[in-house]
């Protein structure tokens, strides 16, 4: 796989792409205001904030969550744009950072959906979001595997992204 070219614009959202975002996380991060170990045995707190120095127990209250979303979130969209070239739209890219909140950044871009996406075939792209749904070695499309809320995310994120499309 070849490297993306760098890119000088940071991928953004408007106040009402953040607030769009966040309502979304929330259904499917949940959150909480204290921190807890999420399924797979990681401190996580508010809307699905992982940091390093978080400990089971420690309460947030709802301003301090706040700021740690947001914080988070900027930090993924500007990690984002070092690897997307091509120009996207809002709403796809809410798209996009709902699936990146789960996946991380790292595996985002090395993925072939960023491939698609910088060949500026971004219907393919939306479509590889459906193949992200193994956790823990399990198809989460399975209903035995009891993980069918990691399917329901996915079918959300390329609907959306075939929306703004």
């Amino acid at each position: 796989m070849t490297e993306p070219r760098k890119t000088s614009r940071t991928l953004a959202l408007s106040v009402g792409g953040m607030a769009a975002l966040m309502a979304a996380l929330v259904i499917y991060e949940g959150d909480r205001n204290v921190v807890y170990l999420d399924h797979t045995g990681i401190p996580t707190v508010c809307v699905g904030v992982v940091k390093p120095g978080l400990r089971v127990g420690q309460v947030f209250t709802d301003a301090q969550c706040r700021a740690m979303e947001a914080e988070h979130i900027e930090k993924m969209l500007a990690r984002m744009s070092k690897c997307v070239t091509e120009p996207i739209g809002e709403r796809e890219l809410i798209a996009y950072a709902h699936f990146v909140y789960n996946v991380g950044e790292t595996a985002f871009c090395r993925s072939h959906l960023v491939v698609r996406l910088n060949e500026g075939n971004h219907r393919a792209a939306c479509a590889q979001m459906a193949r992200w749904t193994w956790a823990g070695g399990k198809n989460c499309r399975d209903p035995a595997n009891r993980c069918m809320g990691l399917a329901k995310r996915r079918d959300y994120e390329v609907n959306l992204c075939m929306e703004a499309l």
